[in-house]
């Protein structure tokens, strides 16, 4: 789930691109944010357990959802900066 991968880059990031980067994975959280724009699309905020960081989804077609949904989201890990980064996302629950 979102505050297991959060959780695993917070406490060692090196690992967690060994496991992680570049990787298609499933991510299960409550979104905390939406956010849309021309040139970005649609971003979907997870949250996970941590008031700082989430996991930022960058989808590739908007998808209907509202804060506080609990969503599942594929997509490839792009690393961590302030956030866990996963691009090319498609929800699939």
């Amino acid at each position: 789930d979102a505050s297991t991968l959060l959780s695993e880059f917070e406490e060692n990031e090196d690992p967690a691109n060994a496991k992680y980067l570049d990787k298609v994975i499933e991510v299960q959280g409550e979104v905390t944010s939406v956010t849309s724009d021309s040139t970005k699309g649609q971003s979907i905020s997870l949250g996970g357990g941590s008031s700082i960081s989430g996991i930022n989804c960058e989808m590739l077609k908007p998808v209907p959802v509202k804060e506080n949904d609990v969503v599942k989201i594929r997509g490839i890990c792009a690393g961590k900066t302030i956030d866990v980064v996963l691009t090319r996302c498609v929800k699939i629950n």
